[in-house]
């Protein structure tokens, strides 16, 4: 399925219910937005940060350095 985005030229696709939980459960463990794109073969995981602090955050969360 494809929806339009609210406020854009392009189309997106639905994202499924399991894909939507996986990002959510994600965003808590990283405590940042999330976004999974699939794709036909593979996909993207976006974390999205909106200082250099929050990005440092983040890379040591993620490396375990927290």
């Amino acid at each position: 399925r494809v929806h339009p985005q609210v406020g854009a030229k392009r189309w997106r696709r639905a994202v499924d219910a399991d894909t939507h939980a996986a990002a959510e459960r994600l965003s808590t463990v990283v405590g940042a937005r999330v976004e999974i794109r699939r794709r036909r073969r593979g996909g993207e995981i976006a974390i999205h940060f909106r200082s250099e602090e929050e990005l440092i955050r983040l890379f040591k969360r993620l490396m375990r350095e927290e």
